[in-house]
């Protein structure tokens, strides 16, 4: 038979600084972080064209004259929202075909088509009747095309890789 021995550990300082560690910050009692100002939405009267944002007024920091006033009339109507609306994949000979004739005098355009990712744009010029026209199969943010944005967040999200991404595209 072997003997138990039951051993206790501790753990000692000579320094009265010394302060165990914890996961949770020792902070005093007095001790309140700052807030920061809360903002609600006021309700809108009817006929009533602007939204005002003012933070509650037990606040602090707050100042009348810091509230937001906007005007909806300088805001966009609708958000462009390009999740939801519906791709395809169309291929560029398809394109070109819409392309090459002029939709005006029916002859023959200059096209010129620039590829950047998933976005490729057409530029047609009839030397003809002067007709011209731009079009992009997608709409750009900044300068990034839209496609190439969600195309960035799909591999990322299913745990893909450029390198994996760039077999199928090439």
């Amino acid at each position: 038979m072997v003997p138990c021995v039951n051993v206790y550990t501790e753990t000692t300082s000579s320094s009265p600084e010394f302060t165990p560690m914890s996961s949770t910050p020792i902070t005093p009692q007095d001790y309140r972080p700052r807030k920061r100002p809360r903002l609600e939405l006021e309700e809108e009267e009817e006929g009533d064209t602007s939204t005002e944002l003012q933070a509650e007024p037990q606040d602090s920091t707050y100042i009348p004259g810091d509230s937001v006033l906007t005007d909806e009339s300088a805001m966009s109507s609708e958000p462009v929202s390009t999740y939801k609306d519906d791709k395809y994949i169309v291929f560029e000979s398809c394109l070109r075909e819409l392309f090459q004739s002029c939709p005006v005098c029916k002859r023959q355009c200059d096209v010129q088509r620039r590829k950047m990712g998933t976005y490729v744009s057409f530029t047609q010029l009839c030397p003809h009747c002067n007709y011209s026209r731009q079009w992009q199969s997608q709409p750009v943010v900044g300068s990034t095309p839209v496609g190439n944005l969600h195309l960035s967040a799909a591999t990322y999200f299913t745990g893909s890789s450029f390198i994996q991404l760039e077999k199928v595209l090439l």
